[in-house]
């Protein structure tokens, strides 16, 4: 009967000082010492309630004034022998850990990180709760469609072709241009990307781009005809960001810095009074566009693909065109290199795209 008494009144008195803990993450391993690596010897789930030892009364309120103790002085003012001399000591010297007690009665360790103690005062605004549970190993809902048999996905890819007026710069002719007309410049493009991890809500994606373009435009000169045809074809990083988006539409954001792969200039002068033409290429050997990107996307229009509208903006550097070939008639041509300056080029386009 007095050891029953005796017991009680130390689990009283222990619960007096212990202080209570919530538990934040789904599910929280208690250790055997202060250790990750150590063995677990249970675990509580999110919402559970914990004693932590009362040495962390240390974090205190009376550190807002000059009140000045140490656990030396701790210990010499309590004699009691359900108290002994090392019941303040840290045996936890790394801080990553809480002292508390395991439903068996045994002394165990949690790391903070997954408790929120709950004092009851202004210390609790001190205290962070980690944004990511990395004790959660529950899929995120709504399950993907077919789930489980459904593979880990993550990738996108997109085709589209867009239509606009080409802006590249006139060749230096030897007669003034009177007047010049256009076709519609077309350019494909591909895309494949991957979302990235760090990103849950698969909002941003990053992969590559590849694009082929033609463009061609017609002068009236003095008394020539000519017309230039560009392809060309380029390739670089590529990076996307959903903006918006709900179950049926997304407004995407993208861009991409490529390296121009072939550039070529196919020149053709027909002298108007003769009916004589030559046909030559002029081919630079460096070029970088930027582009930017945006587009409304409607998913599973097509089954299984999402309808894309949008358009571009393609930023391109100044480039150098060098005649392939010699000229056989000189009346014909001027320099066999000329400047291409800086242009914008804007196309809209209509595209395909699926993820998988």
């Amino acid at each position: 009967m007095v050891k029953l008494l005796a017991l009680t009144i130390l689990f009283l008195s222990l619960n007096c000082f212990a202080l209570e803990g919530t538990v934040t993450v789904l599910e929280a391993p208690l250790f055997s010492v202060p250790d990750e690596t150590s063995k677990v010897i249970q675990y509580l789930r999110k919402g559970e309630y914990l004693y932590v030892h009362p040495r962390e009364v240390e974090t205190s309120v009376y550190n807002d004034t000059k009140f000045d103790h140490t656990s030396e002085a701790i210990k010499n003012k309590n004699p009691d022998p359900l108290f002994p001399a090392d019941f303040l000591e840290n045996d936890d010297p790394s801080g990553k850990f809480y002292k508390t007690i395991s439903k068996s009665g045994n002394e165990a360790y949690i790391l903070r990180e997954h408790v929120f103690i709950n004092f009851n005062d202004k210390r609790e605004l001190e205290q962070e709760i980690n944004s990511v549970d990395n004790t959660d190993y529950r899929i995120s809902e709504p399950l993907p469609e077919d789930y489980p048999l459904l593979k880990q996905g993550g990738y996108k890819g997109m085709s589209s072709l867009g239509f606009g007026r080409p802006t590249f710069g006139a060749y230096n002719y030897n007669q003034n241009i009177l007047d010049s007309g256009f076709d519609l410049a077309k350019e494909l493009s591909f895309t494949w990307s991957r979302a990235e991890l760090v990103n849950q809500a698969k909002r941003f994606f990053f992969g590559a781009k590849g694009s082929i373009y033609f463009g061609r435009t017609t002068y009236l000169l003095t008394a020539q005809e000519a017309s230039q045809q560009n392809f060309r074809i380029a390739i670089g990083p590529y990076a996307s960001y959903d903006a918006y988006r709900n179950k049926k539409t997304a407004l995407n954001l993208s861009t991409s810095f490529q390296f121009i792969a072939l550039d070529r200039m196919e020149i053709t002068i027909k002298d108007s009074a003769t009916n004589e033409s030559e046909i030559r290429d002029f081919d630079s050997a460096f070029g970088i566009i930027m582009n930017l990107a945006g587009s409304y996307q409607v998913y599973d229009f097509f089954d299984y693909f999402d309808l894309v509208l949008g358009t571009n903006i393609n930023i391109l550097t100044t480039r150098t065109y060098k005649a392939n070939d010699s000229k056989q008639d000189a009346n014909l041509w001027g320099p066999d290199q000329y400047e291409q300056p800086f242009n914008i080029e804007i196309n809209y386009f209509l595209g395909l795209q699926s993820y998988y």
